[in-house]
């Protein structure tokens, strides 16, 4: 027979909304070190997503995403980090860094580091 155990060296995937995806993990007690977050791409959602899963992060861990050229994404990921760093930079600031994913196009990521504190 076959047994099935998550590790930390696992990936998973959920078929799931952000908001119940992140409540899962909450309730399961995941702390992930690294999450993609294929978000809303309307305001005040996008801000939503990022701080529940950046709760979620293990410190040193990275939360990231995609179309930062969605206006409302790219207005909430700075939200998020403004009033983030503003509450909690001299503890648990948050590292943002914005690149193009490959050279030659024009998909734009986010990136998000969790302090190792």
């Amino acid at each position: 027979a076959l047994t099935r155990t998550l590790s930390p060296h696992h990936i998973l995937p959920l078929q799931a909304t952000s908001t119940v995806g992140a409540r899962w993990l909450q309730a399961a007690g995941y702390t992930p070190d690294i999450i993609f977050l294929d978000s809303a791409h309307e305001e005040h959602e996008t801000f939503l997503e990022i701080s529940l899963y950046f709760d979620l992060l293990l410190p040193g861990g990275i939360l990231f995403g995609d179309d930062y050229g969605w206006p409302a994404v790219a207005r909430d990921v700075h939200r998020f980090a403004n009033e983030h760093n503003a509450a909690y930079s001299a503890d648990n600031p948050v590292d943002l860094k914005i690149v193009r994913a490959k050279e030659g196009v024009t998909n734009v990521l986010w990136i998000m580091r969790k302090a190792k504190t």
